[in-house]
């Protein structure tokens, strides 16, 4: 049996992993996606996380992406239109774009 890796956690999401690089771009995108305006939510195994908790457990993301760590962000998306979407760390609301 192997070591779960971040490679693993992103298969069960069904979502493309972000790079470091692309997490530290992404990063400094900010809360909102660059055209229109649109909330954005960070995928990890655990659930959903808001940008406040993203910005407050920052370097310990970095580091769990760098050590391929399963529990890191694994990708970045837009909440269109679910309203029932809850940050997993403070359990804060992700605001939806169409809701």
């Amino acid at each position: 049996m192997h070591e779960k890796t971040r490679e693993d956690s992103a298969k069960v999401l069904n979502m493309p992993l972000l790079t470091l690089e692309q997490f530290r771009h992404e990063y400094r995108e900010g809360k909102y996606t660059s055209h229109g305006c649109y909330p954005r939510v960070w995928a990890t195994i655990n659930g959903a996380l808001c940008h406040a908790c993203l910005r407050a457990e920052l370097r310990t993301q970095v580091r769990r992406i760098k050590t391929n760590d399963p529990e890191a962000i694994l990708a970045v998306f837009v909440n269109w239109e679910n309203s029932d979407l809850y940050c997993h760390v403070c359990d804060a609301r992700i605001e939806a774009a169409y809701v």
